[in-house]
């Protein structure tokens, strides 16, 4: 089975000028052909888990497509950033941390070892950054401010 780093590489071209990607715009509802904010540049984020329990099938769902999609996009000769948020502080967090008695942050950092080892067993390995959701938070807070 390859690895990911051969699944990766990119070939010696981009994709052929007469089969554009095409995606389904939300805003227009209408598929359009994919063109990049920065040409060759595509970026990705993706909502991940609120960590207070062990993860599901369901917490999996948008890794694996986006993982497959971000695969298709690094071999169509793009580069691909993959971000998907944790959301480690939450009042799921606090309900379930004082039920199990243990402090909020040792249940987050257990349920998100638990959240990176079943992305592992999917097979799920190009995501770039996995930020927390309080600093995530902050920084939107202040970009909606300027």
């Amino acid at each position: 089975m390859p690895n990911a780093e051969t699944l990766l590489k990119a070939p010696s071209s981009t994709m052929p000028e007469s089969a554009p990607l095409r995606i389904y715009n939300t805003l227009s509802r209408t598929k359009e052909v994919f063109q990049p904010v920065a040409p060759g540049k595509v970026g990705m984020y993706l909502c991940g888990p609120t960590v207070y329990k062990p993860s599901h099938i369901g917490h999996m769902v948008g890794p694996v497509i986006f993982d497959a999609i971000k695969r298709f996009l690094v071999y169509s000769g793009y580069q691909v950033t993959l971000v998907v948020n944790i959301t480690d502080v939450d009042d799921k967090l606090i309900v379930e941390s004082r039920a199990r008695g243990m402090a909020m942050a040792e249940l987050a950092t257990e349920m998100t070892a638990d959240y990176m080892r079943n992305l592992d067993a999917m097979g799920v390995d190009t995501i770039d950054h996995f930020p927390r959701q309080p600093t995530t938070s902050t920084r939107s807070s202040r970009l909606r401010r300027r």
